[in-house]
């Protein structure tokens, strides 16, 4: 029998996971939710309307958990059909954050609707944090990446100065209060890589803006890693934004169980045992 998770009013833990559209974004949500509801939370899983095939796909069957689909507004250049980065260039992502800006409204009626008791939410929804406070509503930041990328480059002491960014030589640097660890620079090819999460678009804040409002506005930060792996980085992140941080560990989904099919089976055998690395995607 699963065990009921409930807040201080007996009720059910309710959460809404919000992630961005992208299904490199949208697995590590699936997954946490799975966790999640094998212990009795309810799940709310937002998503535009025309992901939710493959999600249900992924979604472990379970009575606490519901996905809710989402309609995204039209966007001048946004192809009809688009629902994730998946679907467009990536020249054109940025577009589905337009539209991530324009579904306030829908969201804010959503949540009036559903009333969770957390929502977790993801980088592209900086403007989330201070509409679900007036609800009373608390929010957490999930950050799908490994910490020490957020450390080295998404950190408030990234930032020289409030009207200009990093050159590519000083994002070469980790940021000041770093953590003496083996990690100690970026190449030049990886730092004017980075410099793109800096540039902001006509229409909307930079990457990093958006990054930074999402993890200076939260009630909490949730990050994909564990102490055994990044510990020097998990708490540099802690200096940085003094704030509960909460770790999900690697959250991987289960392994597939069952038999193989007969024709796999049969070129398997062709290879000695432990001879073949096994290269999943979900």
């Amino acid at each position: 029998m699963q065990r009921e998770t409930t807040n201080n009013h007996g009720d059910l833990l309710h959460v809404v996971m919000f992630p961005a559209f992208g299904f490199g974004h949208i697995s590590p949500f699936v997954q946490l939710s799975n966790k999640l509801s094998v212990h009795g939370v309810k799940i709310s899983f937002f998503s535009a309307a025309g992901n939710i095939r493959r999600i249900k796909s992924m979604l472990n069957s379970n009575p606490c958990t519901q996905i809710v689909p989402l309609t995204l507004p039209a966007v001048e250049g946004l192809p009809p059909g688009a629902q994730s980065t998946a679907d467009l260039a990536p020249e054109a992502a940025e577009l589905l954050l337009v539209a991530l800006n324009l579904m306030q409204p829908q969201i804010k009626a959503l949540l009036v609707k559903l009333k969770p008791h957390f929502v977790i939410f993801d980088f592209a929804q900086n403007w989330l944090p201070p509409l679900v406070a007036e609800l009373g509503i608390k929010t957490i930041f999930y950050s799908v990446f490994v910490a020490l990328a957020t450390a080295f480059a998404t950190v408030p002491a990234r930032l020289p100065g409030p009207e200009r960014s990093p050159t590519v030589e000083e994002m070469k640097k980790p940021p000041p209060g770093f953590p003496p660890t083996s990690v100690a620079f970026f190449r030049t090819f990886e730092a004017r890589d980075f410099l793109n999460i800096f540039k902001r678009p006509p229409n909307g804040a930079s990457v990093y803006g958006r990054f930074l409002a999402g993890l200076k506005g939260c009630s909490a930060i949730l990050a994909k890693t564990c102490y055994e792996m990044e510990a020097p980085y998990i708490d540099y992140m802690k200096s940085q934004f003094k704030k509960p941080l909460l770790l999900a560990g690697p959250v991987v989904p289960e392994p597939a169980s069952g038999m193989l099919d007969q024709k796999w089976a049969d070129w398997l055998s062709q290879f000695w045992e432990r001879n073949v690395l096994e290269r999943r995607s979900d």
